[in-house]
């Protein structure tokens, strides 16, 4: 889609060993894997080289990594399942020597848990648009506000989905309270109008729309010295603005509500 074409190209302009890269596409046999192919090959000047799509229940993928390697592959976007399937691709793409060659790259970033698991292997990839991420803290004062108390109560770092569900959490209470209500229709007509500060940035949504404009953060995978909260490697943030992502709206994209 247009904010991963827009945010991937960012990415490659920030990023230099990206832009004479020869790029493929690994991922799951299914929508997605080939919406992102798409956009790898909707980026300007881009080389791309080839695409391989697995089957959703595939545990080996070594027959996927030779045809990467086989293609020249110096950059492996990798739409593949978050979750153990993606710990398991990333796991084999660095022992059977795919990262030794190229850079692998997350459509939508590592959850931290799996970073965890991952290790020294996570530095091996660049995030092309997480929803969220936690080393926001060193330039926006929220994000570090949430971890802190997210940290007292649970011990551990705050993940994508955390910050992204305290975000909607307070763009909901935002609504809530300059509506007086919880009706729906008062609260939808409220969430039109406010912005409020939240662990991914200042949210507010689009006029005349449904799009929460939300950054995309940019970046890789680094060690941590000395470790926070608990965790030892973590992407590095660099936000990408909903500005830059969607300069556009809603209805000049073709998405019109109705009355």
């Amino acid at each position: 889609d247009l904010m991963s074409v827009e945010s991937l190209q960012e990415l490659v302009r920030q990023t230099p060993k990206l832009q004479q890269a020869k790029w493929f596409t690994i991922g799951h046999d299914y929508p997605w894997s080939r919406l992102v192919a798409g956009s790898v090959k909707g980026v300007n000047d881009l080389q791309y080289v080839g695409e391989t799509f697995a089957p959703l229940d595939t545990t080996d993928w070594a027959p996927f990594i030779a045809r990467a390697r086989s293609a020249g592959a110096t950059a492996v976007i990798m739409p593949v399942t978050l979750g153990v399937p993606l710990l398991h691709f990333i796991q084999q793409a660095n022992a059977f020597g795919l990262t030794e060659t190229a850079v692998l790259v997350s459509p939508i970033g590592l959850p931290d848990w799996l970073v965890e698991k991952l290790g020294k292997t996570s530095t091996n990839v660049i995030s092309a648009g997480s929803w969220a991420a936690w080393r926001y803290e060193e330039t926006w004062p929220t994000t570090r506000d949430f971890n802190e108390a997210f940290y007292a109560m649970h011990g551990r770092v705050a993940g994508m989905q955390s910050l992204q569900s305290a975000s909607a959490a307070l763009m909901l209470y935002g609504a809530i309270d300059k509506a007086g209500s919880n009706e729906a229709g008062a609260v939808v007509r409220a969430l039109e109008s406010i912005e409020v500060n939240t662990p991914v940035g200042a949210l507010k949504f689009q006029p005349n729309g449904r799009q929460a404009l939300v950054p995309l953060f940019l970046g890789p995978y680094e060690k941590l010295e000395p470790p926070k909260y608990g965790a030892s490697y973590a992407q590095r943030a660099q936000p990408f603005p909903a500005s830059k992502s969607l300069p556009k709206s809603a209805a000049e994209y073709g998405c019109k509500l109705g009355s």
